[in-house]
């Protein structure tokens, strides 16, 4: 499970989410033993909020002052390919890093770019995901050559199927799902959803079936557009019912998402 909460919620308010709340959500979904965590996205410019581009030294001081420890979750953060413009990335190596995990993610048309990017971050040593976007608009023989290209990246950990639009339906993520079982069969496979059809769920659950890795979910489904796949609900139908579920169920009851003074500066 991946918790995109702090990123894709954050397209919601600008960001704007206090320390505390920041803090908080980081420690639960800690606790919760939620695999992945992340944190926002990493832009060259620095202005706004801090998540909003996630620079190194920021974020590893507010963590250190907010006394987070990771115990078995892993933090990751995002790029997008419209940032990369065949510049420099501004990483520093993994080893020196608050960030395990960087999803790189792009257009179809961005894939010369997004490749290249990919191959640095690997040499850097971070696990790298490849998140294809709006992949319901993209033709099925452009998809096949996109999978092919990632799949001949040496160490990308894996590909990601983002439906940007929310308008994927379960069948259609069978399609795909099996184009990525056939293209990209060594790579690990993972989902991001969005629930403008109220079908976020479901598709997820079409992914399990293919034996996808990771999924992707945000407390009380709160995301860009019609939002994302609802964590709390998710959590349960991949990972089965356990004592680590009702960290979830108590921290969404105190924390109420509806009340904006709970999670906005």
């Amino acid at each position: 499970m991946l918790c995109c909460t702090l990123r894709d919620g954050g397209l919601t308010n600008n960001f704007k989410f206090s320390k505390a709340f920041i803090a908080n959500h980081i420690k639960r979904m800690v606790e919760a033993q939620i695999d992945i965590v992340e944190l926002g996205y990493r832009r060259r410019s620095e202005k706004g909020e801090r998540l909003s581009y996630c620079e190194e030294a920021q974020i590893k001081d507010f963590l250190e002052a907010e006394a987070i420890t990771r115990g078995k979750t892993k933090f990751a953060v995002m790029v997008d390919a419209s940032e990369l413009n065949n510049q420099p990335l501004n990483f520093c190596s993994c080893k020196d890093s608050v960030f395990d995990v960087v999803r790189v993610a792009y257009y179809e048309y961005q894939s010369e770019t997004t490749m290249l990017a990919a191959k640095q971050l690997i040499d850097l040593g971070y696990a790298v995901w490849l998140n294809l976007m709006a992949v319901s608009q993209v033709p099925k023989e452009r998809l096949i050559q996109c999978l092919q290209q990632a799949a001949r990246i040496e160490g990308v950990e894996g590909f990601y199927l983002v439906d940007s639009y929310g308008a994927l339906l379960p069948d259609d993520v069978r399609t795909i799902g099996q184009l990525m079982q056939t293209y990209c069969s060594g790579l690990k496979k993972g989902i991001h959803t969005h629930n403008n059809l109220q079908l976020a769920v479901a598709n997820c659950l079409m992914a399990k079936t293919l034996d996808f890795d990771y999924f992707d979910g945000s407390i009380l489904g709160i995301g860009r557009g019609g939002g994302n796949c609802p964590l709390e609900i998710l959590l349960p139908l991949i990972r089965g019912e356990d004592t680590f579920n009702s960290i979830i169920y108590d921290y969404i009851e105190a924390v109420n998402l509806s009340k904006q003074r709970d999670f906005i500066n």
